[in-house]
């Protein structure tokens, strides 16, 4: 049995101990439990006092073995040594047996582990990975850690802000731990190898290792992506890719060569290896904004830009160059650093802008939201007419005004407009026409191709109209001759004209029809939008069947139907329409039962008698039978001739003018007659 030894006296506070010892407490094997000489016992009595010089603790078993034993300081405390106490519960009492407080000792369980068995020492997060700490039944403790052929700066390093503590003479530092602890570990600045890492805690005897390795990393580089031409005005995306390293020094322009340079420190925020820097060109010439920002992913962490002092920045070529290091003075550049020992090198080339077209097409009502481009690019249709309640989208080909709208709108633009205006027969007699702005469109830039949407709903038309506002528009983009970027000391406009039409929607070319008892296709057309949805409905007393369809590119679209039910007679009629235009779609229908096999067979048969006589008197007759008669001569032919066609309708008989058997004729010319009284 071990016991504590005895040590000289001395006096004891609680700042001396890892815990204060309460009776009945619980604590772990290791600690120093501070107990105070006001300590009651279970029967509530203080028996610890300053005429006490020695303690004992024993098992609180039946046995009550002597554990530990150990002098009492000068104040009457007691601090007490927990490493040489095996797990399990003791009671402590003074020289006169009697007992102070009872309290048991637990053994702390620690394990620690890394996330991956390897990291690569780069500037990336390939470095990076977590250190867990576990300890089940302690929620606080302090750990100290240490690794072989590391420094107490490399673990600095390693463990970064979760260091509490640091040993520099046994290159030891402390971290905090829990029940379950993650702390981050970036091995950037460790040099490649294997390492094992020893976990301790602080107070108790718990420990655990773990091991990881340091793979090298490769040459950081940081490369330009192909870099297109830019209008001046735009704005400009420059990307880099990043190898080994997350960060860069990127330098736009060169002072000694350009009067423009702006110095950029990047780090690649979402680690996709990519940073993207937008170059708002219009904006160089003004010092109140940041006139480079930050792409998806990017993080602008130091800038140092010039600002031009007149016009925004002039077409021509301008350097880039891209560092991995850092940045290194250069004389002759007004005081601007450049790109230490570039990883890359290449230009920017800003060409001049222009105004060059603008188009009309269609969307349908449905779309309600444009936000990005892929809402105007998937949905909508280039066509010069316009029906309904679709929406017109002016489609706007001009360069060099993407930077000034950054931000902004286009009705703000003083130097700009876009106008819509009735024109032609549309126009009322003796009235100005009807003139829509800026202001009453959805502006959807699309500045990396030179474009931007304008959007605007039919509905809007007939409102400024007063009227339905069918016929002839005119849409007109101007940059004006003051624009700044300008340089033809004249207005540049485009303009187009579109027809805003009468929604036109027919099924089956307005005629009625048969089914068959089973498969149908009832087929339509409409001058609305393209990706227009409808519901085609068709309804009896009987039964209601809707059915969604899409309008196609060339305007048509279809609705199959199967009239296969137990409910649905030989002779059943029916409706079928457009929910969203009954009164203008409405057909009759009809199921034919003898059209359900699937196959329709015809028969006609022309028969034609000929007989001439001739004699002297030459007398002709002629009757129903087509016979002549004449008394010179006699001769008789009879002709006969009997058709059979067959056609073969796998799916149904969509009956659209297509004739079936004499039924099946009949039976339209009843329903049509039905419908006429």
């Amino acid at each position: 049995m071990a016991f504590a030894g005895t040590a000289a006296a001395t006096t004891h506070s609680a700042s001396d101990g890892d815990d204060t010892l309460s009776n009945g407490g619980t604590y772990f094997q290791g600690e120093q439990l501070f107990i105070s000489n006001s300590t009651q016992n279970s029967s509530g009595n203080q028996n610890l006092d300053s005429s006490d010089t020695t303690y004992e603790v024993r098992t609180n078993d039946d046995d009550e073995t002597l554990s530990s034993a150990g002098s009492v300081g000068d104040n009457g405390n007691i601090l007490l040594d927990t490493s040489a106490l095996d797990k399990g519960k003791y009671f402590i009492e003074d020289q006169d047996n009697n007992k102070i407080a009872s309290f048991e000792i637990v053994e702390q369980d620690l394990s620690a582990s890394f996330d991956d068995d390897s990291v690569v020492n780069s500037d990336t997060d390939t470095n990076a990975t977590t250190l867990t700490l576990k300890s089940p039944k302690r929620p606080s403790y302090k750990v100290n850690v240490s690794a072989d052929d590391l420094s107490w700066e490399d673990l600095q390093d390693v463990f970064g802000s979760a260091v509490t503590d640091t040993y520099k003479d046994d290159d030891i530092v402390t971290i905090s731990g829990s029940t379950s602890e993650d702390v981050n570990a970036q091995f950037g600045s460790i040099d490649a190898g294997t390492y094992n890492f020893t976990f301790n805690v602080v107070d108790t005897e718990a420990s655990s290792e773990a091991s990881i390795t340091v793979d090298k990393a490769g040459d950081k580089t940081a490369t330009f992506v192909n870099e297109e031409s830019t209008p001046r005005g735009d704005i400009a995306n420059i990307t880099i890719n990043l190898d080994n390293t997350d960060t860069a020094y990127v330098q736009i322009g060169s002072f000694a060569d350009s009067n423009f340079q702006s110095n950029l420190n990047v780090t690649d925020s979402d680690d996709d290896g990519q940073v993207v820097l937008n170059l708002n060109t219009f904006n160089t010439n003004n010092a109140s904004v940041n006139y480079v920002t930050e792409g998806d992913g990017t993080k602008i962490t130091g800038r140092n830009s010039s600002v031009l002092s007149s016009e925004p920045l002039a077409s021509g070529n301008y350097d880039l160059a891209v560092s991995t290091t850092g940045w290194e003075t250069q004389s002759d550049n007004n005081g601007m650093d450049v790109a230490k020992s570039p990883s890359d090198k290449t230009q920017l080339r800003i060409s001049d802008r222009s105004t060059d077209s603008i188009s009309t097409w269609i969307q349908p009502q449905s779309v309600d939201t444009h936000d990005d481009v892929a809402d105007m690019t998937d949905t909508v249709t280039q066509r010069s007419t316009v029906a309904g309640s679709d929406n017109v989208v002016l489609k706007v080909d001009a360069t060099g005004i993407y930077g000034a709208i950054d931000n902004s709108d286009l009705e703000s633009q003083q130097n700009m407009s876009l106008t819509l205006e009735e024109t032609g027969d549309n126009v009322e007699k003796n009235t100005e026409a009807d003139t829509l702005s800026a202001s009453d469109f959805t502006i959807v830039p699309d500045g990396d191709n030179g474009t931007f949407y304008a959007v605007i709903s039919a509905d809007e038309l007939a409102d400024a109209d007063g009227a339905d506002g069918y016929g002839d528009w005119k849409a007109t983009f101007t940059v004006d001759e003051n624009y700044v970027l300008n340089g033809d000391d004249e207005d540049q406009s485009v303009s187009t004209t579109f027809t805003y039409e009468e929604q036109d929607t027919s099924l089956n070319g307005g005629e009625d029809f048969q089914a068959p008892k089973g498969n149908s296709t009832v087929s339509g057309k409409t001058n609305l939008a393209p990706g227009t949805e409808l519901s085609v409905v068709a309804d009896s007393n009987i039964f209601y069947i809707p059915q969604d369809v899409t309008v196609n590119d060339d305007g048509t679209f279809s609705a199959k139907y199967n009239f296969d039910r137990d409910d649905v007679d030989n002779g059943t009629e029916f409706s079928v329409y457009v929910s969203s235009d009954e009164d203008n779609t409405k057909i009759g229908g009809v199921v034919n039962a003898d059209m359900n096999d699937g196959t329709t067979t015809t028969t006609t048969t022309t028969s034609s008698t000929t007989t001439t006589t001739t004699s002297s008197t030459d007398t002709t007759t002629t009757s129903s039978t087509d016979t002549t008669t004449s008394t010179t001569s006699s001769s008789e032919t009879t002709t006969s001739s009997t058709s059979t066609s067959t056609s073969s309708n796998d799916d149904g008989q969509p009956g659209f003018g297509v004739a079936v058997s004499v039924v099946a004729l009949l039976a339209a010319a009843l329903l049509a007659l039905r419908r006429e009284n």
